[in-house]
């Protein structure tokens, strides 16, 4: 015959444990909680680059306008130019082949620069376009110089007015 405390304590363990409708609705519930929270990555991963896309842009309109500001305003190209940068805003030398370029900056000066009141001899205006554009496709422009924009490519475009350093 069983003894009282045996059959106690049995019922105990039967107390204390989880039906399996309590775990299949927890797993349930955790289940619905992480596929959530997966279908969030892509939206974070698009946000991150758009990100690290505004600060490295930022960096490079930087770079390109120190560097047109110390040129000389008559020196200005009126032909547009194409400097490349790597995927860390650092400027590629002329000399390098290309397969590091992940950012394509189009320059295009306009002479005089059109402004609100007319035109003025001194002031030029740069047109600096960012070509982020890892694949590394050729750039397709209009005829003033400007990148037309394919599929896989994103454009920016940042105007710049550069003054004439004779006044």
């Amino acid at each position: 015959m069983p003894n009282a405390d045996t059959e106690m304590s049995s019922r105990r363990r039967q107390l204390r444990a989880f039906s399996l409708i309590e775990t299949v609705a927890a797993i349930s519930i955790m289940a619905f909680a992480l596929v959530s929270l997966v279908g969030l990555i892509p939206i974070g991963l698009a946000s991150f680059q758009n990100a690290m896309d505004t600060s490295l842009n930022s960096q490079i309109v930087q770079q390109v306008a120190a560097a047109i500001q110390q040129a000389d305003f008559n020196g200005l190209s009126q032909q547009p130019s194409v400097l490349r940068f790597d995927d860390q805003a650092e400027r590629l030398d002329a000399g390098d082949d290309g397969s590091r370029a992940y950012y394509y900056v189009n320059i295009v000066p306009k002479f005089p620069a059109d402004l609100p009141g007319g035109q003025s001899a001194n002031l030029a205006m740069v047109l600096v376009e960012i070509v982020r554009n890892p694949s590394g496709k050729t750039l397709d422009r209009d005829a003033s110089g400007a990148v037309l924009t394919k599929p896989g490519q994103t454009v920016t475009r940042h105007p710049l007015f550069v003054s004439s350093q004779n006044n």
